[in-house]
């Protein structure tokens, strides 16, 4: 009988952290511990002011962090693990019902250790959610009700080492150890989980897609704080890059000729009218149609990556 540690990395407290813990209440496969590597040291009187711990229906533990970085805050989540598979969830992200048990599905069904299973993440910008907490549950457990329709048609499948994100992401134990854990170089923001599944992918290790195991990751940024972290991710590419010299990492993680031609040849003007474009939608309460809210999208992700790509130029 397979059974699961749930490793959730913390370091700041909010609500959707606490409605995390809760949520996992009524996960329909019941073999599970959580542990939560605490990053910030202070989760234990948060938790006691706060009175949750009494409320959950499942064993929690709570183990110090070295406060350094996610990379090692998974590295000692996974060593404390006592389960055969390690499931990463972050502490923003809110599980349907059914996301361990899809998880462990998959696991039944290849009947091989060789492979990590990946999980299905749907973003939330609208935090009115957490309100009341019923109203929660009955969006989260209801999922074809909450399905984006462009997501319906989603398959199971096989999919490359550059999908490996460690939101709703897990592996036998000891896949983990024996790819070397995370590498704890990769200090600040992004790849350290790519680079982690690049390593899974040369040992033959296989990622497989289940759209049915289903998080909300609550995580609302709008394009300064998105420009920001793609910006402070260049220092972890070209670590990344680096440690294997392989430019096929650097085409598929965005760096290439495709990149430079559009990015070059783009205006800074033309830049600065969309910031103010973005500002003007960020910073008032007009609803967006569909076909806005795809053309917001599509030029915030143009400004996002302008900036990442010169800022990798630059490094």
């Amino acid at each position: 009988m397979l059974k699961v540690s749930v490793v959730i990395p913390f370091k700041d407290y909010n609500q959707i952290f606490l409605n995390n813990l809760l949520a996992l209440n009524y996960q329909e496969f019941r073999d599970f511990e959580v542990i939560i590597v605490d990053n910030s040291f202070k989760l234990k009187e948060i938790l006691k002011q706060e009175n949750i711990t009494d409320k959950l229906n499942y064993e929690l533990r709570i183990v110090n962090g070295d406060g350094n970085s996610r990379a090692s805050a998974r590295n000692i989540g996974i060593l404390y693990s006592k389960n055969d598979i390690v499931l990463f969830l972050d502490a923003d992200m809110l599980p349907h019902k059914n996301l361990i048990k899809e998880h462990i599905m998959i696991y039944k069904e290849y009947k091989a250790k060789n492979i990590a299973v990946i999980g299905l993440e749907l973003r939330i910008n609208d935090l009115s959610i957490l309100k009341d907490f019923n109203d929660y549950l009955n969006f989260i457990n209801n999922i074809y009700l909450n399905y984006p329709k462009s997501r319906l048609n989603l398959k199971k499948r096989e999919i490359s080492w550059y999908k490996f994100l460690t939101g709703n992401l897990s592996s036998f134990k000891e896949n983990f150890i024996k790819t070397g854990l995370f590498d704890s170089n990769f200090k600040t923001y992004g790849f350290e989980d790519l680079e982690l599944g690049y390593r899974f992918n040369k040992l033959g290790l296989n990622l497989i897609f289940n759209p049915l195991s289903v998080c909300y990751h609550l995580h609302p940024l709008n394009f300064k704080n998105r420009t920001k972290n793609k910006i402070e991710s260049v220092k972890n590419l070209k670590l990344f890059y680096q440690k294997y010299q392989n430019p096929n990492i650097l085409k598929i993680l965005g760096i290439n000729l495709f990149s430079k031609i559009l990015y070059k040849s783009i205006p800074k003007t033309l830049i600065n009218q969309i910031e103010k474009k973005l500002e003007n939608y960020y910073f008032s309460n007009y609803h967006l149609t569909n076909n806005e809210s795809r053309y917001i999208r599509f030029i915030e992700d143009i400004y996002v990556n302008y900036h990442f790509y010169n800022s990798f130029e630059k490094a």
